[in-house]
């Protein structure tokens, strides 16, 4: 599908959806190191990496377990594929993105945290519900710049006016603001805004923004986190300053990289500060 789409809701493959050209929230992440950045994101195929798998894996059998089945296959403990029954697994399994039954980051653990989500009393309230349209792709023309713009929801309850995005982490903890400030530095609170602003333009109604934290580990501990207006209005002030540098990219269809300055390393701010504490993910 790479004609481009009137405004719209659709239902489509993510090849579909990634081969439209448009103005989209990882494209916004990929703007704010340069122009090049996002126009590398758009001429080719993102970066895989291993958690990506998982984090995917995880996301399709949550909600899309046809595509869970189409595009992963369980690695059946002890298997090698040196031996000739692994082999055959192998070769009838190809293409498929391969994960480990049990172990960590394995179908074991994607499936109790499947049905962590699936039981939470909170998340329960709108999710499994018949209101529910997964994986909608929407299409929608930018206001002010007239630009298209692109995004694909996780999770649209009509009836409660919620939409919904699934995020796996190693701590969704409200007291240790480690997913807080994930959801900061990844720039969820943006993805928020630009899909609480696609849904208002094409359906003219002001929607719910919740994430769904489900963590990777036992006991698959979720927490559901909204956005302050004040975190929803950085965001906007930020992609506002974004599609003003990008208009400008589509008109002199010019896509510059980092600033030819130098730069000079000083210390890190947070170093200037004392010791820091991180997790790692």
């Amino acid at each position: 599908m790479n004609q481009i789409p009137e405004p719209g809701l659709y239902r489509m493959t993510n090849e579909q959806y990634h081969a439209v050209e448009a103005f989209s929230n990882t494209g916004a992440k990929a703007f704010l190191k340069s122009p090049a950045h996002f126009k590398a994101l758009t001429e080719g195929p993102p970066e895989v990496k291993a958690a990506w798998n998982f984090g995917d894996a995880f996301h399709s059998y949550t909600i899309e377990p046809v595509r869970f089945a189409q595009s992963f296959a369980i690695k059946p403990d002890g298997m090698s594929f040196a031996t000739k029954e692994g082999k055959a697994w192998k070769a009838e399994n190809q293409g498929k993105i391969v994960i480990p039954k049990s172990g960590a980051e394995s179908f074991e653990s994607i499936k109790a945290m499947g049905n962590a989500v699936r039981t939470h009393p909170t998340v329960n309230e709108f999710f499994p519900d018949k209101n529910n349209e997964l994986e909608l792709a929407a299409f929608w023309q930018d206001p002010t710049h007239g630009f298209l713009c692109k995004a694909k929801f996780d999770i649209l309850n009509k009836a409660k006016d919620i939409l919904c995005d699934l995020k796996t982490t190693i701590d969704a903890s409200p007291q240790y603001f480690y997913f807080q400030n994930k959801a900061y530095n990844l720039g969820y609170h943006t993805q928020a805004r630009h899909y609480l602003d696609g849904i208002q333009s094409l359906t003219g109604k002001k929607v719910k923004f919740k994430l769904v934290a489900v963590e990777k580990k036992y006991p698959w501990a979720i927490k559901v986190f909204s956005f302050s207006q004040a975190m929803l209005d950085l965001a906007e002030d930020t992609l506002n300053a974004i599609k003003v540098d990008y208009k400008n990219c589509l008109e002199t269809n010019s896509w510059p990289a980092y600033p030819v300055d130098e730069f000079e390393i000083d210390i890190p701010a947070f170093k200037k500060g004392g010791k820091l504490t991180q997790i790692i993910e």
